[in-house]
């Protein structure tokens, strides 16, 4: 079985060649839904490294988290520096489900550069990152992550 993980969660789908993601949309507005409204800024980031076979099913997880005003993000993995025909596909399937405006709310990034693309997310100079801190004019912790973060600077 493969497994996708969501806020800690795991989401079980059968082993196969294709992507799917309608199961982990519906954790996250299971997620959402049972989580208070704090004034933090609802984040979904989905990472893929294939076209999403079952894009036509995401209508109602997709609405739910619209309404929970949910801000998606999406980044497609690559195990090479060229793009190919499939890493493409994978950028046109997840480019239709990210907020808008969708180039914005996007990455192709290589395989290896994963970790560095995410990290610092929080910050306001962060590629993504002045979608995810304009929440208000306070500075709120990132309540996951270690005191020494900088999403967690006081």
């Amino acid at each position: 079985h493969m497994q996708n993980f969501l806020g800690g969660s795991i989401v079980t789908q059968p082993a196969t060649q294709q992507t799917y993601l309608l199961a982990g949309l519906e954790k996250a507005v299971s997620l959402f839904r049972s989580s208070p409204v704090d004034g933090r800024r609802r984040v979904l980031i989905i990472v893929t490294d294939g076209e999403l076979h079952d894009k036509d099913a995401y209508g109602q997880a997709m609405a739910e988290l619209d309404q929970a005003q949910v801000r998606i993000f999406g980044a497609v993995i690559r195990p090479f520096a060229t793009r190919t025909a499939i890493d493409l596909k994978a950028e046109e399937t997840l480019k239709q489900i990210v907020t808008s405006p969708q180039d914005a709310h996007f990455q192709n990034i290589l395989v290896d550069e994963l970790a560095v693309a995410l990290n610092g997310i929080c910050e306001p100079g962060h590629v993504w990152g002045r979608y995810v801190a304009d929440v208000s004019d306070e500075v709120l912790p990132c309540p996951t992550v270690a005191d020494k973060d900088p999403c967690n600077k006081q």
